[in-house]
């Protein structure tokens, strides 16, 4: 019995060294056994390469195993009955056991049902077993540590796990992490190891575990050789300090040596190799082996001269990384002879990259095998089973119908889901009730055609899930039936052969790792099946619990995917992925946070808790700092693996527009190679598809860029290249800023909108804000989908059809506004708003608590209008004459007629909330008033640029209607005004009257707006005008002036905005007609027309590119106004083309 430790750097030939040995001496000794023991990933490459050296091609007498497969073929010799309890049945265990556990988890019990926390929990508790912690110790740890509260709960809590999960497998089962332990004490028997030789090779260090298992194999074997990488000038040590680079390696020969010595086996003379040249590199002077004697030794070593071996690569975000890396491992292959096996590519962060490098690759037709492997959570099949428990669970709610529907395998079409999935969000559908019945009723805007798809689709739901709700029904369903109903619903709607069309579909695409995944998941879900009926199988359980067990398993789920070839490029992990004789190597992501990692561990374990436990002389996995170091140790493996080039990339921000900073690797290297100095990933394009899309990012900003040489290159081939000449167009198209158009032609003009132009003020508005935005809302008429839910929009509307339910009711009552009693005006508007809410949007005011409180407040908001309102009429000597006043139906009515430049018509509609008038012997006076719920401010500025129009409109319309009935009077416009519905919170003190309290109401409820300056009118709206008014936004000072903060203008004044309005919507009409629809947002101030405009997300608009700029306007004052529409009319530019306003005796 003897140790020997092969020792050296990275790049030594340590492994060529130790398989030359083991050749020569089975060929010399057939009659013994020789056991290689290598990492799971890199036993198929070891066979391979002792299958190369050997002289006769076979290795007959020599097995090459992990630790874990030694462990099987050690228990089929000696005997091992217990099943191994893998990782997916593990997770299935752990979460049962949670659940029939929860009471005594007071800590972690809730944390357990969220989604990968029982991954969390089956890592301690494996970490524990491969550092042989078990309950008796954590019992005697929480009792140490009971000063700290938490920790002393977690570790209560994994005790009680661990004990529960030991007396569950106990003689049954063993998990993977005891298979090492459990192998120890059999090992002795074992005829394949006894008197064998032993070789150890690729590892970087071992667990407590694997050191056990070691020292029995040291006692039994003949011969245990281990390989170790330790530059040979670092040995022999003397100190072990874990901030070194070799740390690991010093601590592996430490233990080693001590279990040796303690066991009283010789030990040899180590072999230490690298001394005289490193067979990696072409040479000790070789930029690459410069690198590995001195990459974090620190030393101040500077490479002499220049080199080409070593390069920086700065990328703009990590795909324009993957595109450069494609790039250049076709120009090695092309330009210097490389093959794909003699390349690889490393990354810290596999989750972030491994998606971007297999679609590049795939479209580069690189051969590669990324040496990742991926969950399944994400496949349609997987989220068909989850959504289907989650449906049954929440009894079809609507998130989990449309979950389940929109997983691809049901069969119904998409644009019918989409249409269901409308009707169902604006009526509110929901439960299983719900979808039992026929579907009649239509919410506004539905085309009543598309009711009978919805209900043929709801019957197809139904038909699918009907046997699987019955099975699932009632209480004590056990883990079988449940699980055997899924396997039967499963085969009857045909999903393994529905995965496999689609599986043949990606093959068809060239997609082959979507592939693989459709080729895999049906079997693995299937396996999973399995384990819940032989783990839990006849345990009773609730669908809540079954469902969230299934979960667990499917989380652990893997697809893994197998080499598809001999040449291929390997992509792979800084720490999992083993790299054999390659050439070149490419580093990606090479930033901070990823090299090194952030260090965050998110386990149940925290830092601050390992440290105390380590207090407690208790070490379990590596802290935040140890990793620290060990990451060092893995960046000196990697980069000295490529023998002739080494690639080193950074992006300068991430997926999100973060901005990313390079690692401190980065810095490292171009103080090692002072020539070394990060140059942008040049555009190196592998495909067609490629050169398009680069040419559609990179030519608008040609003039900007150092790859303009490039790109036009790229230009001039497809320009000679007719298969790609209908796609270089639109890109070219693209490039000038052409992609969006500006303007519709007429025959478009016509189809959209009509021979007339007929709309709302509101369009008009819109139309002013932004071009486009009225396009997508008045031309397409795209709009927000419906929701079954009372929003402010909802309230407005109830609140406005309740006023004018009110105002009817009191004409039809004997009071009027000057003379009903508060009392009744509370009660008629309370009988108003209930009958308005029981018929409003099919009784959603009933369909929540939230919504029936809504009622109350609603009545409560009522009462305060109308009081409100009420005391305003009041105030002055006009009367109400008319509410929700139509003007779209009166006929030939000019103030809403337009005709436009285009020799077209526009006709606008809307209602005048209320028209209140006074009538003297020569004079006809109109105020219109107009309810909002939300907040309104009249801003005159705002009208003169046409972006409020609507009181401007109102008044116009009024003004000729009154006109019409009243000859030979002059009608004159005496207010416009704002009412906003609300019942305002007053801020007082607490000895505020209650006649105090109430008129600060009235203050608060005052109307915005614009008003007759005469000071005769003034008094007719207002008789009791002071300081300031209830009724109307103005006030007037001692000497009987109106004051400065008044919001009034003089009759000529009035009638000049009116024509400025009239000549702003005859333009925007021209406009609208001509076709124009060019995205140039409205921008006053800070606020812009994009701040809460539904269509962000579908125009696209950047102001951050020179073609698209805001449309600055600037805010005018109300003198501003005046002065601007009097110079106007002075010079004539703009035309008074209102209508007289005297009628015809």
């Amino acid at each position: 019995m003897a140790l020997q430790l092969i020792i050296g750097g990275s790049g030594s030939g340590k492994s060529y060294c130790l398989q030359q040995q083991i050749i020569r001496n089975s060929i010399a000794h057939p009659q013994e056994r020789y056991v290689l023991l290598v990492p799971e990933q890199f036993t198929m490459q070891t066979q391979k390469d002792l299958v190369t050296y050997h002289p006769a091609h076979g290795i007959m007498n020599i097995d090459v195993q992990s630790f874990q497969r030694l462990a099987y073929h050690v228990f089929d010799e000696v005997g091992g009955s217990r099943k191994v309890l893998e990782e997916t049945g593990k997770s299935l265990v752990i979460r049962r056991l949670a659940q029939q556990n929860r009471e005594k988890l007071p800590l972690l019990g809730s944390k357990l049902e969220r989604m990968g926390y029982v991954g969390e929990m089956k890592s301690v508790l494996s970490e524990l077993t491969q550092y042989r912690v078990g309950p008796e110790l954590l019992e005697k740890l929480q009792k140490e540590t009971g000063d700290n509260r938490g920790l002393a709960d977690k570790l209560h809590d994994i005790q009680v796990l661990q004990e529960a999960f030991q007396a569950y497998k106990e003689e049954t089962y063993i998990t993977s992490e005891e298979i090492l332990e459990a192998c120890s004490h059999v090992i002795g028997k074992s005829r394949m190891v006894a008197d064998s030789v032993v070789a150890l090779d690729g590892f970087t260090g071992f667990t407590p575990v694997q050191y056990l298992l070691l020292e029995r194999l040291m006692c039994c074997a003949r011969e245990v050789i281990v390989t170790v990488t330790l530059p040979a000038q670092e040995y022999p040590f003397t100190a072990l300090h874990a901030e070194e680079l070799f740390a690991m390696s010093k601590q592996t020969i430490w233990e080693l040596t001590r279990i040796a010595r303690e066991q009283g086996i010789a030990i040899k003379e180590p072999l230490l190799l690298g001394r005289e040249g490193m067979p990696r590199f072409a040479g000790a002077d070789h930029p690459l082996a410069f690198l590995e004697a001195h990459l974090l030794r620190y030393d101040g070593a500077v490479y002499p001269g220049e080199q080409q071996a070593v390069r920086l690569i700065r990328a703009e975000e990590p795909r324009q990384e993957v595109r450069f890396v494609a790039g250049e491992i076709w120009r090695l292959i092309r330009e210097e002879g490389y093959r794909f096996r003699d390349i690889a590519v490393i990354t810290g962060d596999m989750e972030g990259y491994a998606g971007y490098i297999e679609q590049q690759f795939a479209d580069s037709r690189i051969a590669c095998f990324i040496d990742h492997k991926r969950d399944i959570l994400a496949n349609p099949f997987v989220e068909f089973l989850r959504a289907a428990l989650e449906m049954l669970e929440e009894n079809f709610s609507y998130p989990s119908v449309f979950r389940y529907l929109r997983s691809g395998l049901t069969g119904i079409p998409e644009n019918i889901i989409d249409r269901m999935d409308n009707y169902c969000r604006a009526l509110g559908i929901r439960g299983y009730r719900r979808y039992e019945e026929t579907w009649e009723a239509l919410y506004q805007g539905e085309d009543p055609a598309e009711l009978e798809d919805i209900n043929a689709a709801r019957e197809q739901l139904l038909s699918q899930v009907r046997e699987l709700k019955e099975t699932y029904s009632g209480a004590g369903k056990t883990v079988r039936q449940r699980t055997e109903g899924l396997c039967r619903w499963c085969a009857r709607l045909h999903i393994q052969q529905q995965l496999k069309d689609r599986e043949l579909s990606f093959q068809a695409r060239g997609e082959l790792a979507l592939a693989r995944e459709y080729a895999q998941v049906y079997r693995i879900v299937m396996e999973l099946f399995d384990k819940l009926v032989e783990l839990l199988g006849d345990e009773v359980i609730a669908l809540k619990d079954y469902a969230k067990i299934l979960d667990a398993g499917l989380e652990e789920a893997r697809v893994g995917i197998i080499p598809p070839g001999a040449d291929q490029v390997t992509v792979g992990d800084i720490e999992r992925t083993r790299l054999k004789d390659i050439k070149a190597l490419f580093f990606v992501g090479v930033n901070e946070g990823i090299i090194p990692t952030n260090g965050a561990r998110s386990g149940i374990l925290s830092e601050l808790d390992r440290e105390s436990l380590g207090r407690h002389h208790l070490h379990l996995a590596p802290s935040r700092k140890e990793n620290a170091y060990i990451q060092q140790f893995y960046l000196y493996l990697n980069v000295s693996r490529p023998s002739e080039r080494l690639y080193v990339s950074f992006s300068g921000r991430n997926r999100k527009g973060e901005v990313l900073r390079p690692s401190y690797l980065v810095g490292m290297l171009r103080s090692l190679y002072p020539g070394c100095v990060p140059v942008s990933a040049p555009l190196t394009p592998a495909s067609r598809r490629q050169g398009l899309e680069l040419l559609a990012r990179q030519l608008g900003m040609a003039e900007e860029t150092e790859n303009r040489p490039v790109l036009e290159g790229l230009l001039a081939y497809f320009q000679e290249e007719p298969v790609s000449a209908g796609k270089l167009a639109r890109v070219l198209q693209a490039a000038k800023g052409q992609q969006r158009r500006t303007a519709l032609d007429r025959a478009a003009v016509r189809a959209v909108y009509g021979e007339t132009l007929v709309g709302s003020v509101t369009r008009l508005e819109k139309y002013a804000s932004c071009a486009y935005a009225h396009f997508l809302s008045y031309g397409l008429r795209l709009k927000e989908r419906q929701e079954y839910t009372f929003a402010a929009m909802d309230l407005g509307n109830v609140l406005h059809k309740a006023l004018e339910l009110y105002t009817g009711e009191l004409e039809k009552s004997s009071y009027t506004w000057f003379d009903i009693p508060t009392e009744e005006q509370a009660a008629l508007m309370d009988r108003c708003i209930g009958q308005v809410a029981e018929e409003y949007g099919n009784t959603i005011l009933r369909s929540t608590a939230r919504n029936t409180y809504m009622i109350d407040r609603m009545k409560q908001m009522g009462r305060r209008t109308v009081w409100a309102i009420t005391e305003q009429i009041r105030c002055g000597r006009f009367a109400p004459r008319g509410f929700e006043i139509s003007f779209s139906a009166a006929e030939h009515l000019d103030a809403v007629t337009f005709t436009l430049g285009t020799g077209t018509k526009m006709k606008l509609t809307g209602r005048i909330d209320r028209t209140d008038v006074y009538e003297d012997d020569g004079h006809v006076y109109v105020k219109v008033m107009d309810y909002k719920t939300g907040r309104k401010t009249f801003d005159v500025g705002e009208v003169y640029h046409g972006l409020s129009l609507q009181l401007a409109v109102y008044m116009n319309a009024a003004l000729e209607m009154e006109q019409r009935t009243h000859a030979g009077k002059e009608i004159v416009p005496a207010a416009m005004l704002y009412y906003q519905i609300k019942d305002p919170i007053i801020d007082a003190e607490d000895d505020i009257s209650p006649e105090q309290l109430e008129e600060e109401r009235r203050k608060a409820l005052c109307t915005k707006g614009l008003v007759n300056r005469d000071p005769d009118i003034i008094h007719l709206l207002d008789g009791r005008i002071g300081a300031s008014s209830w009724a109307i936004p103005a006030g007037v000072t001692k000497t009987g002036a109106l004051s400065a903060r008044s919001s009034a203008a003089d009759t000529a004044q009035m009638e000049q905005l009116f024509a400025r309005v009239r000549t702003q919507m005859t333009r925007f009409g021209t406009e609208i007609m001509e076709g124009s629809m060019e995205a140039r947002p409205v921008k006053k101030g800070e606020q812009t027309a994009c701040d809460f405009c539904p269509y962000g997300g579908i125009c696209g608009f950047d102001p951050k590119l020179p073609d698209e700029q805001f449309r600055r306007i600037p805010s005018l004052g109300a003198a501003d106004v005046w002065e601007k529409l009097a110079q106007t009319s002075e010079t004539g530019e703009q035309k008074t083309d209102t209508l007289s306003r005297k009628g015809d005796a």
